[in-house]
């Protein structure tokens, strides 16, 4: 994907978010959405720390699925943006560990 291509998916991240949130979404909606924003962060990083706000409650919520692919998706995201966001996720990353410890 590159940073180049992130920019022209700026308009799915909102989407994404919501078909994920959305009161009628499937497991496999959820794991979808969750798989595009740890793709994002591992491929575009660190310029997708812009849409960071967007799709982190999501994610964070994701934690707490009762789903265990969801989870999975969820924790996985967590680690790539340990691994490739650089200083831009080193916040949201430690904020998040020490408040689920």
């Amino acid at each position: 994907m590159g940073a180049g291509a992130l920019t022209a998916r700026h308009r799915w991240v909102p989407l994404s978010a919501r078909a994920w949130q959305g009161p009628t979404s499937t497991e496999a909606q959820q794991k979808t959405a969750i798989i595009f924003f740890d793709d994002a962060i591992e491929f575009a990083s660190p310029q997708s720390a812009e849409l960071a706000l967007q799709f982190l409650p999501a994610m964070q919520g994701a934690l707490y699925s009762t789903s265990p692919a969801v989870r999975q998706a969820a924790a996985y995201g967590f680690g790539v943006m340990a691994q490739h966001g650089g200083d831009a996720y080193t916040r949201v990353c430690v904020g998040t560990a020490v408040r689920h410890a």
